[in-house]
């Protein structure tokens, strides 16, 4: 089935942090573009979802491997190409993606970013003042270069998919989660992309077999079933604005396989973005809940579970009356190791604090 599909390019004039965006757009810079595929993306204006590039290779790449992915599934949820970034200078292109994610409430894809683009997005958080939390998908730490650990709104970074024999930081916002743990138990690596406003997939995570456009051409790592899967969570993510998902040696692919596995690592994260709005219409009261109670410290841990999307939570035990108790994202493993009293060491401290 042959279809046209719709979209928009924006507007040459950058906005501040605080300018309106993509509330009016110029019939004349309407775009078509004729795909041979069996659905419809929506592409309008009123999209909750946008797509950036930051590069034209990366760009026509993705886009002849994502229109051939189906999207009914996405019925409802709007999808909009956002066009390219490196037309912006850099503190533009960092102040366009946060009026978007901030005052548009937008979640953003942004496919083939560096960590220039990450440093920069960090600086203008901390002239707004607010905080935030990153994890990143590498096999090494040459992105802690790039942010500065120090700052006060960075709340924590979380390195997914580390290798031990690669060098690692003991800083005590650094948390690091291997390969084997993951391999063990997917879902060890839900609660850190779920506490995480930015999340930073590096492709050289991905064994170079996968990922030709691996520019490291590490012959371990991740495999692509399990880049997408990674790709599924940080979309079920409660808090994340961005997903950025970085660059690769287009010459070192020539077949385009990496393209290919870029379009579907996007079209999981975008089901995992589907998947979160069912529980955020969701009352706690809607999901279950679990009580286990701890003996020797006589107290209950709550635990909540959605029936959607299977995702797991425990509830902070605060004792302040102004506010209300926090749900904590964790796993289904830390409900079965508290309920055998072995209770995870996170859950532990915060019982003792």
């Amino acid at each position: 089935m042959c279809l046209l599909i719709k979209f928009f390019k924006m507007d040459r004039n950058t906005p501040s942090i605080n300018d309106p965006f993509l509330e009016d757009f110029d019939p004349q810079s309407l775009g078509h573009l004729l795909v041979n595929q069996d659905a419809n993306y929506h592409l309008t204006a009123n999209s909750k979802f946008l797509v950036y590039f930051c590069s034209t290779e990366a760009e026509c790449n993705f886009k002849s491997h994502f229109y051939q992915l189906t999207a009914d599934y996405f019925e409802d949820a709007l999808i909009a190409l956002g066009g390219q970034l490196k037309s912006y200078p850099l503190q533009e292109r960092a102040a366009l993606l946060l009026n978007l994610a901030y005052v548009k409430k937008k979640t953003l894809l942004i496919i083939g970013a560096d960590l220039d683009l990450i440093y920069e997005i960090q600086l203008q958080q901390h002239k707004l003042r607010e905080p935030f939390s990153l994890t990143c998908i590498s096999d090494h730490s040459e992105f802690l270069g790039t942010l500065d650990s120090m700052s006060l709104y960075l709340k924590e970074i979380n390195f997914l998919a580390f290798q031990r024999q690669h060098l690692a930081s003991n800083h005590e916002k650094i948390n690091y989660y291997r390969t084997g743990e993951f391999r063990s138990s997917a879902s060890s690596f839900e609660p850190p992309l779920r506490r995480s406003e930015y999340i930073y997939f590096d492709l050289n995570a991905i064994r170079a077999s996968d990922c030709p456009g691996n520019r490291i051409k590490n012959p371990s790592g991740l495999f692509s079933e399990e880049a997408s899967t990674i790709s599924r969570m940080a979309g079920m993510s409660d808090r994340v604005k961005m997903y950025f998902i970085s660059s690769w040696n287009e010459s070192n692919d020539p077949d385009g396989i990496t393209a290919r596995l870029v379009a579907q690592m996007a079209w999981y994260f975008l089901e995992g973005c589907h998947l979160k709005q069912l529980d955020q219409n969701m009352s706690r009261e809607s999901l279950t809940q679990y009580l286990v109670e701890i003996k020797n410290l006589d107290y209950i841990v709550k635990f909540y579970k959605s029936e959607n999307t299977g995702k797991w939570w425990f509830e902070e035990p605060l004792v302040d009356n102004e506010f209300s108790n926090q749900l904590i994202p964790c796993t289904y493993e830390e409900y079965l190791a508290t309920a055998k009293d072995q209770i995870p060491s996170r859950i532990l401290e915060l019982i003792n604090n």
